[in-house]
């Protein structure tokens, strides 16, 4: 990005003297730089605590600093700019935004309304609680506890259709645990383990994926089932003939999206 752009960033900033004016800017732009995808106005709105038509105006106002990839979700358009911000704000606004959206991102576990605060608190709560839990104790043993909460991962799955939050969650305690001791660590890995285990033997799952004509997902799913090794190709083929079978012989004969999807698989499969 041109570093003239770094000028025009520090333009836009409120004059110091003017106190309410930049407060009300950083509380803005501190929530978007922690934010980790797009989210709508009603959700930033909770979370300041400010009524939505307030926060429309502002992104009416600075509407070139955000993209929207969905109708009504917003996010910063650069890396660059979140950068600039989180240079910006004072430590104390960051810890305390990020306190904002972990406690949102918890009630929202609570309600289990698969709304759009749960989906993106089972996809980056950890991302969130992570680095407070590199650094407090107690922050350490609340990671620790979502990490090994297998109701939430559960969730997840429920939830993404797949495994790649829950794997993403693992990584990310992987670190933490490499800084704690060794038997943490040891713990972290074997529940690597289990997840990779869980994933090799979600045939049913994958199955039903197709009864739901969410072939897309399902041919997903497929691409991580088994291994490359003769064993795991096996596997593959018969999991792929379990969905044909599916598709033919069982409920979803007689679905009108069955003959599309029995000719995206026999593709995938080719």
């Amino acid at each position: 990005m041109p570093d003239g752009l770094i000028g025009i960033y520090e333009e836009a900033l409120p004059s110091k003297k003017n106190v309410q004016e930049r407060k009300r800017f950083l509380s803005f732009f501190s929530i978007w730089a922690l934010l980790k995808k797009e989210v709508s106005a009603s959700l930033i709105s909770e979370l300041l605590n400010w009524p939505e038509q307030v926060v429309i105006d502002l992104l009416s106002v600075y509407t070139k600093w955000f993209n929207s990839p969905t109708s009504g979700t917003y996010i910063l358009y650069h890396e660059r700019l979140r950068i600039f911000l989180l240079e910006k704000i004072s430590p104390q606004q960051l810890h305390f935004t990020n306190k904002k959206i972990i406690s949102l991102c918890q009630a929202a576990l609570n309600q289990r309304k698969g709304d759009e605060k749960e989906i993106y608190a089972l996809e980056h709560l950890p991302s969130h609680l992570i680095i407070p839990a590199m650094h407090h104790e107690q922050d350490g043993i609340n990671f620790k506890k979502l990490v090994y909460d297998t109701g939430y991962w559960n969730r997840q799955l429920e939830i993404s259709k797949g495994f790649d939050w829950t794997k993403k969650m693992l990584n990310l305690a992987m670190g933490w645990a490499a800084k704690q001791n060794t038997d943490e660590l040891i713990e972290c890995a074997l529940n690597k383990v289990d997840l990779h285990y869980m994933e090799q033997n979600d045939a049913p799952r994958i199955v039903e994926l197709v009864a739901q004509n969410d072939v897309e997902t399902a041919l997903q799913r497929i691409e991580a089932f088994g291994g490359n090794d003769k064993e795991g190709l096996q596997r593959k083929f018969t999991l792929y003939m379990l969905c044909l079978m599916e598709l033919t012989l069982l409920d979803s004969k007689n679905k009108p999206f069955s003959k599309e999807a029995i000719e995206k698989i026999l593709k995938h499969f080719d």
